[in-house]
């Protein structure tokens, strides 16, 4: 797994193999850092809805003229 990881710029899902990863990689030492704070999308109650919804809102965002409050409103109510 570390090696496919080295070659795909991938960070290595468990934390032995991710502190060695930035040795080598050291601009993904923040993300590193984060892993232990992370919650696994299967955790959270109907994820595919969930990224669904904030996969629209950035594209609205980043693509469009629309307001961002507008944006964030819409998203919300895709959530709940």
């Amino acid at each position: 797994m570390q090696n496919v990881c080295q070659i795909t710029g991938n960070i290595p899902p468990k934390p032995e193999l991710a502190e060695a990863f930035i040795i080598e990689n050291p601009i993904y030492e923040v993300f590193v850092e984060q892993l232990t704070h992370g919650v696994c999308r299967k955790s959270i109650y109907n994820w595919k809805k969930v990224s669904n919804a904030i996969s629209d809102s950035l594209n609205k965002i980043f693509g469009s003229e629309e307001e961002i409050d507008k944006v964030w409103e819409e998203y919300v109510r895709q959530v709940k």
